[in-house]
Protein backbone atom coordinates (compact mmCIF):
# COMPACT_ATOMS: atom_id res chain seq x y z
CA UNK A 1 0.00 0.00 0.00
CA UNK A 2 1.25 3.54 -0.55
CA UNK A 3 2.17 6.10 1.91
CA UNK A 4 -0.50 8.37 0.62
CA UNK A 5 -3.43 5.51 1.22
CA UNK A 6 -2.68 5.04 4.75
CA UNK A 7 -2.76 8.50 5.54
CA UNK A 8 -6.09 8.88 4.06
CA UNK A 9 -6.89 5.73 6.49
CA UNK A 10 -5.23 7.67 9.98
CA UNK A 11 -7.39 10.57 9.21
CA UNK A 12 -10.54 9.05 8.71
CA UNK A 13 -10.07 7.07 11.73
CA UNK A 14 -9.13 10.22 13.69
CA UNK A 15 -12.46 11.49 12.72
CA UNK A 16 -14.31 8.35 13.47
CA UNK A 17 -12.54 8.19 17.26
CA UNK A 18 -12.92 12.14 17.81
CA UNK A 19 -16.85 12.28 17.97
CA UNK A 20 -16.47 9.10 20.53
CA UNK A 21 -14.30 11.10 22.98
CA UNK A 22 -16.43 14.06 23.05
CA UNK A 23 -19.52 11.90 23.90
CA UNK A 24 -17.63 10.58 26.59
CA UNK A 25 -16.82 13.70 28.10
CA UNK A 26 -19.86 14.73 27.76
CA UNK A 27 -21.91 12.18 29.24
CA UNK A 28 -18.90 12.46 32.20
CA UNK A 29 -19.36 15.97 32.48
CA UNK A 30 -23.41 15.42 32.47
CA UNK A 31 -22.58 12.45 35.95
CA UNK A 32 -20.95 15.14 37.81
CA UNK A 33 -23.85 17.33 37.23
CA UNK A 34 -26.46 15.21 38.12
CA UNK A 35 -24.07 13.85 41.10
CA UNK A 36 -23.67 17.60 41.83
CA UNK A 37 -27.02 18.00 41.79
CA UNK A 38 -28.30 15.09 43.73
CA UNK A 39 -25.55 16.09 46.29
CA UNK A 40 -27.16 19.54 46.42
CA UNK A 41 -30.73 18.00 46.74
CA UNK A 42 -29.69 15.73 49.79
CA UNK A 43 -27.87 18.29 51.41
CA UNK A 44 -31.02 20.29 51.28
CA UNK A 45 -33.24 17.62 52.31
CA UNK A 46 -30.80 16.80 54.95
CA UNK A 47 -30.52 20.44 55.89
CA UNK A 48 -34.25 20.30 56.24
CA UNK A 49 -35.00 17.30 57.63
CA UNK A 50 -32.33 18.84 60.71
CA UNK A 51 -34.39 21.98 60.64
CA UNK A 52 -38.31 20.41 60.01
CA UNK A 53 -37.82 17.06 62.30
CA UNK A 54 -40.34 17.01 64.86
CA UNK A 55 -37.71 15.31 67.24
CA UNK A 56 -34.34 16.38 68.24
CA UNK A 57 -31.33 15.30 66.68
CA UNK A 58 -28.01 15.13 68.26
CA UNK A 59 -24.78 14.40 66.44
CA UNK A 60 -22.06 13.37 68.41
CA UNK A 61 -18.57 12.00 67.45
CA UNK A 62 -16.87 8.49 69.17
CA UNK A 63 -15.82 10.28 72.13
CA UNK A 64 -19.21 11.62 72.97
CA UNK A 65 -18.59 15.21 71.85
CA UNK A 66 -21.31 16.95 70.14
CA UNK A 67 -20.70 17.99 66.67
CA UNK A 68 -24.06 18.91 65.18
CA UNK A 69 -27.58 19.98 66.73
CA UNK A 70 -30.95 20.62 65.33
CA UNK A 71 -33.16 23.34 66.56
CA UNK A 72 -35.42 21.05 68.23
CA UNK A 73 -32.24 19.57 70.12
CA UNK A 74 -31.60 23.41 71.51
CA UNK A 75 -35.52 23.29 72.13
CA UNK A 76 -35.54 20.29 74.39
CA UNK A 77 -32.30 21.25 76.21
CA UNK A 78 -33.26 24.74 76.14
CA UNK A 79 -29.48 25.67 74.74
CA UNK A 80 -29.12 27.82 71.74
CA UNK A 81 -26.24 28.43 69.42
CA UNK A 82 -22.57 27.04 70.27
CA UNK A 83 -23.00 26.05 74.02
CA UNK A 84 -24.62 22.59 72.91
CA UNK A 85 -21.20 21.92 70.73
CA UNK A 86 -19.13 22.24 73.48
CA UNK A 87 -20.77 19.20 75.45
CA UNK A 88 -20.56 16.12 75.77
CA UNK A 89 -23.58 13.90 75.63
CA UNK A 90 -22.65 12.69 79.36
CA UNK A 91 -23.23 16.38 80.21
CA UNK A 92 -26.65 16.39 78.86
CA UNK A 93 -28.11 13.44 81.61
CA UNK A 94 -28.69 13.42 85.13
CA UNK A 95 -25.78 11.02 87.09
CA UNK A 96 -28.39 8.06 88.02
CA UNK A 97 -28.33 7.62 83.97
CA UNK A 98 -25.05 7.91 82.88
CA UNK A 99 -24.03 3.35 83.23
CA UNK A 100 -27.08 3.70 80.52
CA UNK A 101 -25.99 5.77 78.30
CA UNK A 102 -22.81 4.82 77.68
CA UNK A 103 -23.86 0.96 77.81
CA UNK A 104 -26.04 2.43 74.88
CA UNK A 105 -23.56 4.74 73.20
CA UNK A 106 -21.12 1.86 72.83
CA UNK A 107 -24.08 -0.72 71.43
CA UNK A 108 -24.84 1.60 68.83
CA UNK A 109 -21.02 2.43 67.70
CA UNK A 110 -20.48 -1.39 68.01
CA UNK A 111 -23.75 -2.54 65.50
CA UNK A 112 -24.47 0.50 64.06
CA UNK A 113 -27.58 1.34 65.94
CA UNK A 114 -29.39 0.67 68.58
CA UNK A 115 -32.01 2.23 71.24
CA UNK A 116 -32.29 3.44 74.79
CA UNK A 117 -35.74 3.93 75.94
CA UNK A 118 -37.28 5.71 78.51
CA UNK A 119 -34.04 7.63 79.97
CA UNK A 120 -34.03 11.50 80.86
CA UNK A 121 -32.01 14.61 79.73
CA UNK A 122 -31.49 17.70 82.22
CA UNK A 123 -32.58 20.78 80.53
CA UNK A 124 -30.10 24.08 81.05
CA UNK A 125 -33.25 25.47 83.66
CA UNK A 126 -32.06 22.21 85.30
CA UNK A 127 -35.63 20.72 84.59
CA UNK A 128 -35.48 16.82 83.82
CA UNK A 129 -37.21 15.64 80.87
CA UNK A 130 -38.05 11.80 79.93
CA UNK A 131 -37.06 10.84 76.46
CA UNK A 132 -36.33 8.15 73.78
CA UNK A 133 -33.09 7.64 72.07
CA UNK A 134 -32.85 5.93 68.67
CA UNK A 135 -29.94 5.83 67.35
CA UNK A 136 -27.27 5.38 63.97
CA UNK A 137 -24.20 5.44 62.69
CA UNK A 138 -23.13 7.83 60.06
CA UNK A 139 -20.15 9.12 57.69
CA UNK A 140 -20.09 12.90 58.04
CA UNK A 141 -17.37 14.48 56.13
CA UNK A 142 -15.21 10.97 56.30
CA UNK A 143 -15.87 10.45 60.40
CA UNK A 144 -17.78 8.15 61.80
CA UNK A 145 -20.41 10.00 63.84
CA UNK A 146 -23.55 9.00 66.19
CA UNK A 147 -26.86 10.46 65.00
CA UNK A 148 -29.33 10.32 67.73
CA UNK A 149 -33.13 11.30 67.60
CA UNK A 150 -34.31 12.24 71.46
CA UNK A 151 -38.03 11.96 70.82
CA UNK A 152 -39.86 13.82 74.21
CA UNK A 153 -42.28 11.64 76.02
CA UNK A 154 -43.69 13.70 78.77
CA UNK A 155 -47.14 13.67 76.77
CA UNK A 156 -46.79 9.87 76.70
CA UNK A 157 -46.04 9.63 79.89
CA UNK A 158 -49.04 12.15 81.55
CA UNK A 159 -51.21 10.04 79.45
CA UNK A 160 -49.56 7.00 80.56
CA UNK A 161 -49.75 8.18 84.00
CA UNK A 162 -53.28 9.26 83.32
CA UNK A 163 -53.90 5.87 82.18
CA UNK A 164 -52.37 4.36 85.16
CA UNK A 165 -54.38 6.23 87.42
CA UNK A 166 -57.42 5.55 85.28
CA UNK A 167 -56.40 1.59 85.33
CA UNK A 168 -55.60 2.15 89.60
CA UNK A 169 -58.80 3.44 90.46
CA UNK A 170 -60.66 1.09 87.63
CA UNK A 171 -59.00 -1.37 89.72
CA UNK A 172 -59.36 -0.11 93.04
CA UNK A 173 -63.28 0.45 92.19
CA UNK A 174 -63.44 -3.29 91.08
CA UNK A 175 -61.94 -4.88 93.92
CA UNK A 176 -64.39 -2.68 95.89
CA UNK A 177 -67.31 -3.85 94.36
CA UNK A 178 -65.84 -7.60 94.78
CA UNK A 179 -65.23 -7.00 98.20
CA UNK A 180 -68.62 -5.73 98.36
CA UNK A 181 -70.05 -8.94 96.70
CA UNK A 182 -67.68 -11.19 98.57
CA UNK A 183 -68.75 -9.46 101.68
CA UNK A 184 -72.29 -9.93 100.69
CA UNK A 185 -72.06 -13.43 99.77
CA UNK A 186 -69.96 -14.17 102.72
CA UNK A 187 -72.64 -12.62 105.07
CA UNK A 188 -75.55 -14.76 103.30
CA UNK A 189 -73.29 -18.49 103.85
CA UNK A 190 -72.86 -16.79 107.39
CA UNK A 191 -76.69 -16.29 107.82
CA UNK A 192 -77.49 -20.13 107.07
CA UNK A 193 -75.39 -21.38 109.60
CA UNK A 194 -75.44 -18.15 112.17
CA UNK A 195 -78.19 -19.60 114.64
CA UNK A 196 -75.64 -22.56 116.01
CA UNK A 197 -72.77 -20.69 115.80
CA UNK A 198 -74.08 -17.87 118.04
CA UNK A 199 -75.13 -20.21 120.21
CA UNK A 200 -71.93 -21.92 120.39
CA UNK A 201 -70.37 -18.71 120.80
CA UNK A 202 -72.71 -17.64 123.80
CA UNK A 203 -72.03 -21.07 125.28
CA UNK A 204 -68.42 -20.19 125.35
CA UNK A 205 -68.54 -16.71 126.33
CA UNK A 206 -70.40 -18.05 129.14
CA UNK A 207 -68.10 -19.57 129.91
CA UNK A 208 -65.34 -17.96 129.73
CA UNK A 209 -67.04 -15.36 131.80
CA UNK A 210 -68.20 -17.52 134.44
CA UNK A 211 -64.57 -18.74 134.61
CA UNK A 212 -62.96 -15.03 134.73
CA UNK A 213 -65.92 -14.21 137.41
CA UNK A 214 -65.22 -16.73 139.99
CA UNK A 215 -60.87 -17.17 139.47
CA UNK A 216 -61.25 -13.16 139.67
CA UNK A 217 -59.38 -12.48 143.47
CA UNK A 218 -62.34 -9.47 143.61
CA UNK A 219 -65.90 -9.95 144.90
CA UNK A 220 -68.63 -9.29 142.28
CA UNK A 221 -72.51 -9.06 143.07
CA UNK A 222 -74.53 -8.44 140.01
CA UNK A 223 -78.53 -7.44 141.28
CA UNK A 224 -81.04 -6.53 139.26
CA UNK A 225 -83.54 -2.83 139.59
CA UNK A 226 -85.40 -3.75 142.61
CA UNK A 227 -81.59 -5.20 144.42
CA UNK A 228 -82.54 -8.46 143.91
CA UNK A 229 -79.09 -10.72 143.85
CA UNK A 230 -78.64 -12.42 140.60
CA UNK A 231 -74.86 -13.58 140.57
CA UNK A 232 -72.09 -14.07 143.39
CA UNK A 233 -68.78 -15.07 142.39
CA UNK A 234 -66.51 -17.30 144.62
CA UNK A 235 -64.53 -14.54 146.29
CA UNK A 236 -67.85 -12.65 147.25
CA UNK A 237 -68.66 -15.94 149.01
CA UNK A 238 -64.93 -16.68 150.73
CA UNK A 239 -65.23 -13.34 152.39
CA UNK A 240 -68.80 -12.56 153.11
CA UNK A 241 -69.38 -16.52 153.67
CA UNK A 242 -73.04 -16.46 151.79
CA UNK A 243 -73.28 -18.23 148.66
CA UNK A 244 -75.83 -17.41 145.53
CA UNK A 245 -78.23 -19.82 147.10
CA UNK A 246 -78.04 -18.67 150.18
CA UNK A 247 -78.84 -14.85 148.49
CA UNK A 248 -82.07 -16.47 146.83
CA UNK A 249 -83.23 -17.86 150.10
CA UNK A 250 -82.27 -14.93 152.87
CA UNK A 251 -81.65 -10.84 152.73
CA UNK A 252 -77.96 -11.00 152.37
CA UNK A 253 -78.18 -6.85 152.56
CA UNK A 254 -79.97 -7.01 155.50
CA UNK A 255 -77.33 -9.39 157.20
CA UNK A 256 -74.62 -7.87 156.70
CA UNK A 257 -75.57 -4.38 157.54
CA UNK A 258 -77.57 -5.51 160.93
CA UNK A 259 -77.87 -1.49 161.61
CA UNK A 260 -81.08 0.07 160.29
CA UNK A 261 -79.47 3.63 160.12
CA UNK A 262 -76.18 2.16 158.32
CA UNK A 263 -78.79 0.04 156.12
CA UNK A 264 -79.94 3.30 154.81
CA UNK A 265 -76.65 4.66 154.31
CA UNK A 266 -75.49 1.35 152.53
CA UNK A 267 -79.27 1.37 150.09
CA UNK A 268 -78.11 5.30 149.04
CA UNK A 269 -74.59 4.46 148.31
CA UNK A 270 -76.18 1.50 146.05
CA UNK A 271 -78.78 3.65 144.23
CA UNK A 272 -76.31 6.89 143.89
CA UNK A 273 -73.24 4.39 141.62
CA UNK A 274 -71.10 6.70 141.79
CA UNK A 275 -67.74 5.89 140.20
CA UNK A 276 -66.00 6.21 143.51
CA UNK A 277 -64.61 3.80 146.05
CA UNK A 278 -65.80 3.54 149.39
CA UNK A 279 -64.40 1.29 152.40
CA UNK A 280 -67.23 -0.27 154.55
CA UNK A 281 -67.04 -2.76 156.68
CA UNK A 282 -69.91 -5.40 156.68
CA UNK A 283 -70.98 -8.06 159.16
CA UNK A 284 -69.96 -11.79 157.76
CA UNK A 285 -71.10 -14.96 158.28
CA UNK A 286 -67.99 -15.71 160.39
CA UNK A 287 -67.86 -11.87 162.02
CA UNK A 288 -66.74 -9.06 159.56
CA UNK A 289 -64.96 -7.75 156.91
CA UNK A 290 -63.65 -4.20 156.12
CA UNK A 291 -64.12 -3.91 151.84
CA UNK A 292 -63.95 -1.01 149.58
CA UNK A 293 -66.71 -1.11 147.53
CA UNK A 294 -67.85 0.15 144.18
CA UNK A 295 -71.37 0.28 142.67
CA UNK A 296 -71.61 0.24 138.73
CA UNK A 297 -74.97 0.82 136.98
CA UNK A 298 -75.53 -0.86 133.24
CA UNK A 299 -78.45 0.24 131.39
CA UNK A 300 -81.23 -1.85 131.82
CA UNK A 301 -81.46 -0.57 135.00
CA UNK A 302 -79.37 -3.55 136.92
CA UNK A 303 -75.37 -3.18 138.40
CA UNK A 304 -72.44 -4.56 139.86
CA UNK A 305 -71.38 -4.32 143.13
CA UNK A 306 -67.33 -4.56 142.98
CA UNK A 307 -65.67 -5.01 145.88
CA UNK A 308 -61.82 -5.47 147.29
CA UNK A 309 -60.99 -7.48 150.86
CA UNK A 310 -59.07 -4.67 152.52
CA UNK A 311 -59.17 -5.82 156.38
CA UNK A 312 -55.59 -7.37 156.08
CA UNK A 313 -54.44 -4.38 154.43
CA UNK A 314 -55.87 -2.16 156.68
CA UNK A 315 -54.17 -4.46 159.32
CA UNK A 316 -50.93 -3.93 157.80
CA UNK A 317 -51.24 -0.11 157.78
CA UNK A 318 -52.10 0.16 161.23
CA UNK A 319 -49.38 -2.48 161.94
CA UNK A 320 -47.30 -0.08 160.22
CA UNK A 321 -48.73 2.87 161.84
CA UNK A 322 -48.22 1.89 165.08
CA UNK A 323 -44.38 1.11 164.38
CA UNK A 324 -43.92 4.31 162.57
CA UNK A 325 -45.13 6.12 166.11
CA UNK A 326 -42.92 3.99 168.61
CA UNK A 327 -40.21 4.91 166.80
CA UNK A 328 -41.22 8.37 166.56
CA UNK A 329 -42.08 7.64 170.08
CA UNK A 330 -38.45 6.26 171.42
CA UNK A 331 -36.24 8.84 168.79
CA UNK A 332 -38.06 11.75 171.01
CA UNK A 333 -37.49 10.18 174.11
CA UNK A 334 -33.99 9.03 173.10
CA UNK A 335 -31.34 10.53 175.14
CA UNK A 336 -28.81 10.19 171.93
CA UNK A 337 -28.68 12.28 169.17
CA UNK A 338 -30.28 11.00 165.89
CA UNK A 339 -30.64 12.53 162.26
CA UNK A 340 -31.21 11.74 158.80
CA UNK A 341 -29.48 13.19 156.15
CA UNK A 342 -30.11 13.00 152.39
CA UNK A 343 -27.05 13.13 150.02
CA UNK A 344 -26.33 16.05 147.38
CA UNK A 345 -25.17 15.17 144.22
CA UNK A 346 -23.41 16.97 141.60
CA UNK A 347 -24.89 15.92 137.32
CA UNK A 348 -21.55 13.66 137.40
CA UNK A 349 -23.08 12.09 140.69
CA UNK A 350 -20.69 12.78 143.15
CA UNK A 351 -21.69 13.95 146.70
CA UNK A 352 -20.78 17.84 147.41
CA UNK A 353 -22.75 17.70 150.51
CA UNK A 354 -25.66 16.66 153.12
CA UNK A 355 -28.66 17.94 153.95
CA UNK A 356 -30.85 17.70 157.50
CA UNK A 357 -34.14 15.82 156.76
CA UNK A 358 -34.78 15.28 160.38
CA UNK A 359 -33.34 15.58 163.67
CA UNK A 360 -34.41 14.48 167.15
CA UNK A 361 -35.02 16.66 170.17
CA UNK A 362 -31.74 15.13 172.04
CA UNK A 363 -29.95 16.27 168.45
CA UNK A 364 -31.31 19.55 168.92
CA UNK A 365 -30.42 20.37 172.12
CA UNK A 366 -27.19 18.69 171.73
CA UNK A 367 -26.23 21.16 168.62
CA UNK A 368 -27.54 24.17 170.46
CA UNK A 369 -30.16 24.61 167.10
CA UNK A 370 -33.69 24.53 166.48
CA UNK A 371 -35.62 22.59 163.79
CA UNK A 372 -35.37 26.09 161.34
CA UNK A 373 -31.01 25.96 161.91
CA UNK A 374 -30.93 21.88 160.84
CA UNK A 375 -33.81 20.93 158.84
CA UNK A 376 -33.04 22.02 155.35
CA UNK A 377 -29.73 23.51 155.74
CA UNK A 378 -26.45 21.47 154.98
CA UNK A 379 -24.19 19.47 156.64
CA UNK A 380 -20.55 21.66 156.13
CA UNK A 381 -22.51 24.87 156.83
CA UNK A 382 -23.92 23.91 159.98
CA UNK A 383 -20.30 22.59 160.89
CA UNK A 384 -18.69 25.18 159.47
CA UNK A 385 -16.81 25.91 162.36
CA UNK A 386 -15.72 22.48 163.18
CA UNK A 387 -12.03 21.49 162.40
CA UNK A 388 -12.95 18.28 162.26
CA UNK A 389 -14.78 18.70 158.93
CA UNK A 390 -13.50 17.76 156.17
CA UNK A 391 -12.59 14.03 158.26
CA UNK A 392 -16.66 13.87 159.15
CA UNK A 393 -17.58 14.56 155.35
CA UNK A 394 -15.46 12.15 153.60
CA UNK A 395 -16.31 9.55 155.73
CA UNK A 396 -20.05 10.16 155.57
CA UNK A 397 -19.21 10.29 151.47
CA UNK A 398 -17.74 6.68 152.35
CA UNK A 399 -20.22 5.53 154.38
CA UNK A 400 -23.21 6.80 151.62
CA UNK A 401 -20.89 4.66 148.67
CA UNK A 402 -19.72 1.85 150.35
CA UNK A 403 -22.44 0.89 152.85
CA UNK A 404 -20.05 0.33 155.63
CA UNK A 405 -20.93 1.93 158.87
CA UNK A 406 -18.41 4.42 160.22
CA UNK A 407 -17.57 5.44 164.07
CA UNK A 408 -15.39 8.55 165.44
CA UNK A 409 -15.35 11.11 167.48
CA UNK A 410 -15.33 14.58 166.45
CA UNK A 411 -15.10 18.10 168.44
CA UNK A 412 -17.02 21.49 167.77
CA UNK A 413 -15.63 24.91 168.54
CA UNK A 414 -18.31 27.73 169.72
CA UNK A 415 -16.03 30.88 170.62
CA UNK A 416 -13.87 29.24 173.48
CA UNK A 417 -16.47 26.23 173.80
CA UNK A 418 -15.62 23.16 172.94
CA UNK A 419 -17.93 20.18 172.27
CA UNK A 420 -17.27 16.36 172.04
CA UNK A 421 -19.49 13.90 170.51
CA UNK A 422 -19.29 10.50 169.68
CA UNK A 423 -20.39 9.42 165.98
CA UNK A 424 -21.81 6.72 164.42
CA UNK A 425 -23.09 7.22 160.53
CA UNK A 426 -24.73 4.13 158.71
CA UNK A 427 -26.47 4.06 155.21
CA UNK A 428 -30.14 4.79 154.39
CA UNK A 429 -31.20 5.23 150.81
CA UNK A 430 -29.18 7.68 149.26
CA UNK A 431 -27.93 9.27 153.17
CA UNK A 432 -27.33 8.65 156.28
CA UNK A 433 -28.98 7.56 159.57
CA UNK A 434 -26.11 9.44 162.43
CA UNK A 435 -26.42 8.93 165.77
CA UNK A 436 -24.42 10.92 168.34
CA UNK A 437 -23.70 10.92 171.97
CA UNK A 438 -21.87 14.07 173.90
CA UNK A 439 -18.99 12.57 174.81
CA UNK A 440 -17.86 16.25 176.42
CA UNK A 441 -17.82 15.61 180.40
CA UNK A 442 -16.01 12.22 179.23
CA UNK A 443 -13.21 13.78 177.22
CA UNK A 444 -13.01 16.43 179.96
CA UNK A 445 -12.26 13.56 183.00
CA UNK A 446 -10.15 11.61 180.43
CA UNK A 447 -8.24 15.05 180.35
CA UNK A 448 -8.34 15.48 184.15
CA UNK A 449 -7.33 12.06 184.57
CA UNK A 450 -4.36 12.61 181.92
CA UNK A 451 -2.99 15.54 184.03
CA UNK A 452 -3.20 14.03 187.22
CA UNK A 453 -1.16 10.77 186.07
CA UNK A 454 1.18 13.16 184.44
CA UNK A 455 1.67 15.16 187.43
CA UNK A 456 1.77 12.30 189.89
CA UNK A 457 4.45 10.29 187.53
CA UNK A 458 2.02 6.83 187.04
CA UNK A 459 1.94 5.29 184.01
CA UNK A 460 -0.15 4.83 181.61
CA UNK A 461 -1.20 1.55 182.55
CA UNK A 462 -1.30 1.61 186.18
CA UNK A 463 -4.40 1.53 188.38
CA UNK A 464 -6.61 4.29 188.22
CA UNK A 465 -8.42 4.75 191.39
CA UNK A 466 -12.09 3.26 190.85
CA UNK A 467 -14.06 5.57 192.36
CA UNK A 468 -12.92 8.05 189.23
CA UNK A 469 -12.90 5.05 186.85
CA UNK A 470 -16.78 4.69 187.98
CA UNK A 471 -17.36 8.95 187.48
CA UNK A 472 -16.10 8.10 183.71
CA UNK A 473 -18.39 5.53 183.53
CA UNK A 474 -21.25 7.68 183.70
CA UNK A 475 -20.28 10.48 181.90
CA UNK A 476 -19.52 8.69 178.71
CA UNK A 477 -19.33 5.40 177.35
CA UNK A 478 -15.74 3.64 178.02
CA UNK A 479 -13.19 3.61 179.87
CA UNK A 480 -9.86 4.24 178.69
CA UNK A 481 -8.80 0.85 180.32
CA UNK A 482 -12.19 -1.10 178.74
CA UNK A 483 -11.67 -0.14 175.03
CA UNK A 484 -10.09 -3.89 173.76
CA UNK A 485 -12.62 -5.13 175.85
Amino acid sequence: MSTTGKRSKQKKAASTSRPSADRRWREEKAERRRIESALRISKEKYRSLMRHASDAIILADEQGNVVETNRQAEKLLGYTGKPLSRMNINMIHPDEEHRRVIRAFKVILRKGFGTLNDTRVVRKDGRVVPVDITGSTIDFHGRKILQGLFRDISNRKHDEELLHKAHDDLERRVKKRTKELTAANQQLSHQITESAEAQQILNRHRELLQTIIDQIPVMLCFFNSDMKIRLLNREFERVIGWSLEDARQIDVLALSSPDPAFRRRLWDFINEATSEWQDIELRTREGSALCSWRIVRLSDGTGIAIGIDITRRKQAEEALRESEERFRVAEELSPDGFSILRSLRESDGAITDFEWEYANPAALQMLWATPEDLIGNRLCEVFSNSEQLASIFHSYVKVVETGKPHESDFRVKSGATSTWYRNMAVKLGDGLAVFFTNITKRKQMEETLRRERDESGKQPDEEIPEKKVQDMRLCGRDHPRDRNL
